[in-house]
Formats: C-alpha cells, sequence, structure tokens
C-alpha cells in the first residue's frame, strides 16, 4: 500500500463490503463517552471513522445530533441505509478536518480511527479539533495501545509504529504519555487503559483520552 488517500479508502471499502451484516454492540467507550455527554449537555457531536455505525447508531438512539466523517464511501452508503438523516463528510479525516469552522462541534468522538497517522499529523490534527470546538466542548479519543497484541507485528516503520501486511495501512501505537503530550492544549479529564478479548483469544488493548476544552 503507497499510503495516498485513494489507497486507503479503497482497502476501507473492502473491509466494510465485508461487514455488512457484521455490526457489533456499542463500544464501552461510547458507553463511557455518553456518561459525559449526558453532565454537559452536549448536543452537536463529530464523530471521526464511524466505519460500520456501531457507535453512530448508539448515539443517535440517544438523540445526539450526529455528523459522521468517514473515508469509506462503501461505509457511507451502510451508514445512510440504516440512519437517512445521518450528516456525513465523506473525506480524509487530516483534509476534512482542516476545512471544518472553529467552534462547529460540541464534541468530537473518534474511537480507533486516530492511529493511522504519523507524529506530524496527528499534532495537526489534535490541532484541529481544538480549534473546531468551543470552550467546554469535549473529545472523546481511543487509539490502540503499545499494549496491543498486534504491536510490533510486520515491518517496521519507526518507534511505535508498523505495518501488518504489505495490503495494510501503518498502524501507530500510542502509550498514555503519547496521549497526555498530545493533548496539552486541553484540560485532561481521563487518561486510561483498557483490555479486552477478542473472538479470535487475543488482547486488544487501548488507550483512552476525555479532555475538555
Amino acid at each position: 500500500m503507497r499510503d495516498t488517500t485513494e489507497e486507503i479508502e479503497k482497502f476501507w471499502d473492502i473491509k466494510n463490503l465485508g461487514r455488512q451484516n457484521k455490526k457489533k454492540q456499542e463500544s464501552s467507550f461510547a458507553r463511557k463517552a455518553w456518561s459525559f455527554i449526558q453532565k454537559n449537555k452536549i448536543h452537536h457531536m463529530l464523530e471521526i471513522g464511524s466505519g460500520r455505525g456501531r457507535d453512530t447508531s448508539f448515539f443517535k438512539q440517544k438523540r445526539l445530533d450526529v455528523t459522521a466523517l468517514e473515508i469509506s464511501s462503501e461505509a457511507i452508503k451502510l451508514l445512510k441505509e440504516e440512519i437517512p438523516e445521518l450528516n456525513t463528510i465523506h473525506a480524509d479525516v487530516f483534509e476534512a478536518l482542516s476545512k471544518i469552522s472553529d467552534s462547529m462541534f460540541d464534541c468530537v468522538y473518534a474511537r480507533l480511527s486516530l492511529h493511522y497517522f504519523n507524529d506530524d499529523k496527528i499534532k495537526e490534527i489534535f490541532k484541529n479539533l481544538y480549534r473546531i470546538l468551543p470552550v467546554g466542548g469535549f473529545v472523546f479519543i481511543e487509539n490502540k495501545s503499545t499494549k496491543d497484541f498486534k504491536f510490533g507485528r510486520g515491518e517496521k516503520i519507526s518507534e511505535n509504529a508498523y505495518r501488518e501486511t504489505p495490503e495494510n495501512p501503518i498502524n501507530y501505537f500510542f502509550s498514555t504519555n503519547d496521549m497526555q503530550k498530545l493533548a496539552t492544549q486541553f484540560e485532561i479529564v481521563e487518561i486510561s487503559e483498557s483490555t479486552e478479548i477478542n473472538t479470535d483469544g487475543n488482547t486488544n488493548a487501548y488507550v483512552s483520552l476525555i479532555a475538555k476544552k
């Protein structure tokens, strides 16, 4: 994979076509985010990397005004079939965020969608996340951890970055310290780690950030 926008979209289109009938229950991180959303009277959410809509449907059922930012046209097609009224942005995350107006969303939710960017790009993404939130706005971010079972698999690209197979995009794995450094503009509410055993018996490991502007 050459890691161009076109190649990455093609990769996720194929992935999402294979997930047409495999939608899961909402994630535990979505439920955790919802507890903060309720308390802080949040209404307008930007969800980055909605995929098949596992958490999107959950937030829509809670009557949040969700805009789904997604690179895969197949994912958006499936989302719109299930939630016709859903606001969507079909674009690359890095490019799209730079075009969103200041203070446009009350919160940003990104689960397993921001660990595909190198250091320079992820720093720029965090700057834009801060910019598109109003004072009091929240970010809810969950990335793959350096404790994940896939860490160290495949070709090493840089420290904490690996390409599992030639067909896969590069995965950047995070520590709690990495998340803390990225969120220096924000008031950090919580940084935490969690694990779950997947259907193959392997350990998925995550590092999560909840922060406020």
